[in-house]
C-alpha cells in the first residue's frame, strides 16, 4: 500500500503539473500546439500509474480473496482446476498418484498486463518442465519429497520455492508478476512471485 502511495504521488505529480502548465500555456501564449502536448502529457502520466500499478492491485484483491477462503474447507484436489483455464500435462499420466509419487501444479492468472504475450518457463529442481501462458495450469508428477520450484522469464524470474511433497498428494502454486514493476529490470529474481496456495 505504501509503495503505490509513492507511485501515486510521482505520477499524480507529474500529472498535475504538466496539466498546469499545459493550461497555463496555452491561455498565456496561445499556443495550443505546446499546451496540447502537456495536456497529453498530463493524460499519459494518469494511464502510466493505473498500468504500473496493476500488479499490486489485483495481488491484494486475490490476497484479500484468499484470507476470506482461508477459514472454508478448501475444495478436494481433483477438483482443482474446474474453471475454464487450460491445462497443461508434464508427465502427468495417472489420475490415482502412486505412494511414491506427488504431484506439483503450477497456474498462472489472468488478468495482468505485465508481459502478456510472454510465457513463463516452470523449473522444478532446475529443469525446465514448461512454459506458461496468462491462464493457464502446469501439472507435473515428481517423486515424493522436497523440490524446489522456480519461474524464469528473460534474465529475470522468481525466487526458488522449496515444496514438500507428499506421497499421492498435490502441491499448488501460483505464479504471478512481482508487486514492484521495475525491480525485474536490475535483478535474476524479483520480477515474478510464486507462491504456495493454501
Amino acid at each position: 500500500m505504501r509503495q503505490r502511495r509513492v507511485y501515486a504521488l510521482i505520477y499524480g505529480g507529474s500529472a498535475a503539473f504538466s496539466a498546469a502548465f499545459g493550461v497555463a500555456w496555452w491561455a498565456y501564449y496561445g499556443d495550443a500546439v505546446l499546451g496540447g502536448f502537456f495536456l497529453v502529457l498530463a493524460a499519459l502520466s494518469v494511464l502510466s500509474y493505473y498500468l504500473v500499478t496493476q500488479p499490486m492491485r489485483l495481488r491484494a484483491k486475490r490476497d484479500a480473496a484468499r484470507e476470506a477462503t482461508a477459514a472454508v474447507e478448501l475444495e478436494p484436489a481433483s477438483s482443482i482446476d474446474s474453471g475454464k483455464s487450460q491445462v497443461k500435462a508434464t508427465g502427468y499420466a495417472p489420475p490415482e498418484l502412486g505412494t511414491t509419487s506427488g504431484e506439483i501444479i503450477v497456474g498462472r492468472p489472468k488478468g495482468y498486463y505485465v508481459a502478456v504475450y510472454r510465457r513463463y518457463r516452470i523449473l522444478i529442481d532446475g529443469r525446465k518442465v514448461g512454459a506458461l501462458k496468462r491462464g493457464e495450469t502446469l501439472r507435473t508428477t515428481v517423486t515424493a519429497g522436497s523440490h524446489t520450484v522456480a519461474a524464469r522469464i528473460d534474465w529475470s524470474g522468481s525466487p526458488a520455492v522449496e515444496v514438500n511433497v507428499a506421497p499421492g498428494g498435490r502441491v499448488a502454486l501460483d505464479v504471478e508478476p512481482s508487486s514492484d514493476p521495475f525491480a525485474g529490470m536490475f535483478s535474476t529474481d524479483k520480477m515474478l512471485t510464486l507462491r504456495v496456495k493454501p
